[in-house]
């Protein structure tokens, strides 16, 4: 009897247990319908974030942190392609947890715009792994500027290999397919060192610019022709680029043309203004951050200062006996060492960047100089005579200046410390063509044709010019410029164009009076279109336009 007692207490004891574990898993399923209803998701999932880490058997120091900046490298201007790529790859992976997210419409976008906040963390998972990213956009870095953002990627070191050969490829080629996709053409112009892009929405096309046909199907072959050719230049041993030059009289449609072509090639578009180009350096940083399947555009060639500047100078060597400084334009790195100039006659001299040390300059009178940065140590140069030297970038340090009389003189980022100027006089000086790191042409010319020309595939640039006979030969010879385009006056196989794109007819009784017209004067498209531009009629705007014609005749 004893041992049976002891044995049903035993069965009570289990019921109890089981009593026990069917109230706790009770109260527990009503703990979780409340947390789900009542924790907001964000909090739960922090939760949980931290109950993992807390968990894990992986300790803190077997997590890697890779670093995305959205330029490889500020010195040499590289831009990190695959930033972009995560930039517009993140807003595609963020879930409904996810709170905080940018959005936003632009003027020249159909679609909505989406961007991942700063400082936020997203989580994303790529075969059953998961990915942490943050993005720092540098705000809270007084030093940094808006250019130098940066992503970071965390992740288990045992998945390294995964990273590097399967989830950044699966993100570069989930951005291509977005960007194919979309076919929308970047406008980017450079500006503070870097290219600021929007969207291209000029409408020109090879069937809406007024061209002759016969030069239009010219063009459009040869565009053709470059892009079939990839293997024969590659064969050759030439770079796969192509160079052409537009020129012609104002209004004749230089610009529409090259708007023209990159919406019938989907190439991005690069203006670059000369004007904005302060070195050669800066030159090469901005061409290394043009992409591949791309045009760049240099509009009004003759127009630069810097460029008009040499092409004007005479191409004089230097000349040691003489004591005056012609034409003188100082370019960045021109050193001299123990410099002494006595009275010497330096007018309306620019030296850039310019270092000058201990220099004695006696009796100089710097009337309308610019000196910017120019080095100069110590030089001594005696009745010198120096024609087309080019010193750029100067510094002049410990220089003293005494009783000196500068008229109009732009000293741009010089530092003249304990150099000694007294009196001495330099009228006229310009250098030109000295080495330097200021703009120059042959700069232009080593990024259009020499070893800097070879980055980038599949690239087309442009010059456009309204006088071409200010343009130096070397930029005109194949190689630089292949095709010359003369964009001339309205003729009667592309006014028909314009009527035919304006009015939509394709013939009237005055088409005749104004071809003949068109034939003896020289209008340009843009007078004729802004005629037909004034009534939707095309007997009103035909008889205007004939009367404008018949005036200017």
């Amino acid at each position: 009897m004893k041992y049976t007692f002891s044995f049903l207490s035993g069965f009570r004891s289990a019921s109890s247990w089981f009593e026990l574990y069917a109230t706790f898993s009770t109260f527990m399923m009503l703990l979780r319908t409340v947390i789900n209803d009542v924790v907001p998701d964000k909090v739960r999932t922090y939760i949980t974030t931290k109950l993992e880490e807390f968990f894990s058997y992986s300790p803190p120091d077997n997590m890697v942190s890779l670093t995305i900046n959205q330029s490889w490298d500020e010195r040499c201007g590289n831009n990190n392609q695959l930033y972009e790529a995560v930039f517009y790859y993140l807003p595609l992976r963020v879930t409904r947890t996810y709170k905080s997210l940018k959005i936003g419409k632009l003027d020249e976008r159909k679609d909505l715009v989406f961007a991942v906040d700063a400082k936020e963390e997203v989580v994303d998972e790529f075969e059953g792994i998961k990915f942490k990213w943050v993005l720092d956009d540098g705000s809270k870095d007084e030093e940094r500027v808006s250019n130098k953002r940066e992503f970071k990627l965390s992740f288990h070191e045992k998945h390294r290999e995964i990273v590097v050969k399967k989830y950044i490829p699966y993100i570069l080629g989930t951005y291509e397919t977005m960007e194919s996709e979309r076919r929308i053409i970047k406008l980017n112009s450079w500006s503070y060192h870097d290219w600021n892009g929007t969207d291209l929405s000029h409408p020109a096309t090879f069937d809406s610019i007024a061209l002759d046909p016969e030069l239009k199907k010219s063009i459009i072959d040869d565009l053709e022709r470059f892009l079939k050719r990839k293997e024969m230049y590659k064969k050759v041993g030439k770079p796969w680029k192509r160079g052409y030059l537009l020129y012609g009289p104002p209004g004749t449609g230089k610009s529409s043309l090259i708007a023209a072509m990159a919406n019938y090639l989907k190439f991005d578009v690069y203006d670059l203004d000369l004007n904005s180009i302060n070195s050669n350096s800066e030159l090469m940083a901005a061409m290394r951050r043009t992409s591949r399947r791309s045009i760049i555009v240099l509009e009004d060639i003759d127009c630069n200062k810097e460029v008009n500047t040499r092409l004007n100078a005479p191409r004089v060597p230097y000349d040691t006996d003489s004591d005056e400084l012609l034409g003188a334009c100082l370019d960045d790195d021109f050193k001299v060492d123990d410099a002494n100039v006595d009275d010497a006659n330096v007018d309306d001299a620019k030296v850039d960047d310019a270092k000058v040390d201990g220099a004695n300059f006696d009796g100089a009178n710097f009337d309308d100089a610019k000196v910017d940065g120019a080095k100069v140590d110590g030089a001594k140069v005696d009745g010198a005579k120096v024609d087309d030297a080019k010193v750029d970038g100067a510094k002049v340090d410990g220089a003293k200046v005494d009783d000196a009389k500068i008229d109009g003189a732009n000293f741009g980022g010089a530092n003249f410390d304990d150099a000694k100027v007294d009196g001495a006089k330099v009228d006229g000086a310009n250098f030109v063509d000295a080495k330097g790191d200021t703009f120059t042409l042959s700069g232009l010319l080593n990024c259009v044709d020499g070893l800097w020309s070879s980055h980038g595939e599949e690239r087309i640039t442009i010059f456009t010019t309204n006088h071409v006979e200010k343009i130096d030969p070397a930029l005109l010879r194949p190689g630089r410029m292949d095709v010359h385009i003369n964009l001339s006056y309205l003729k009667a196989k592309a006014f028909r164009v314009l009527a035919s794109n304006y009015l939509d007819i394709q013939d009237h009784p005055l088409f005749e009076q104004i071809e003949d017209l068109l034939e003896k004067t020289e209008f340009t498209p843009a007078e004729v279109a802004e005629q037909l531009l004034r009534s939707e009629d095309p007997d009103i705007a035909l008889d205007q336009l004939l009367k404008f014609l018949t005036k200017r005749a």
